[in-house]
């Protein structure tokens, strides 16, 4: 991860969700209580780990932390999607996880994971360019569609 981001300004990955269809993911599945991959400007949750220190951070580097909190938003650079699914592989939390799909139907490697651990149907967001925002205020280059899935204990998949 380190050496990823020591080669790559971190502004490309400084994106979120706007407001009106992060609106519509809370209202689909749930409200989060702590937003995994935030920064100063652009977080959903008053909680929120940064990928830097900042001042009102709970904390730094979510992968530092000894466990994810339960109902955490997860919105990661797309590089650290396979870190971050299988992050979630070993451990029980209610999260809601956005993600870049390819339009032309290819399947990442993280995605037949995701679905085992995942409970209920993903939600389509729409194209990254139209549901998406950089703090740079340009468009993000992010593949596809942008999809939201979630686990929730009470809905857990037998």
């Amino acid at each position: 991860m380190a050496d990823y981001f020591s080669r790559h300004t971190v502004e490309h990955h400084e994106y979120g969700l706007v407001q009106e269809v992060f609106d519509n993911v809370v209202r689909h599945f749930f409200m989060p209580d702590f937003d995994l991959f935030a920064s100063k400007d652009l977080h959903v949750t008053s909680r929120w780990a940064s990928f830097c220190w900042t001042g009102g951070a709970e904390t730094v580097e979510a992968f530092l932390m000894k466990e994810w909190p339960n109902r955490s938003f997860i919105f990661p650079p797309v590089p650290l999607l396979n870190e971050v699914v299988a992050r979630l592989a070993r451990q029980d939390i209610n999260f809601i996880l956005i993600a870049p799909l390819a339009s032309d139907g290819t399947c990442p490697m993280w995605l037949p994971i995701l679905k085992t651990l995942t409970s209920g149907e993903p939600l389509v967001l729409g194209k990254t360019k139209d549901v998406c925002r950089l703090m740079t205020g340009r468009k993000p280059s992010l593949p596809g569609r942008l999809v939201a899935f979630v686990y929730s204990r009470s809905s857990r998949r037998s």
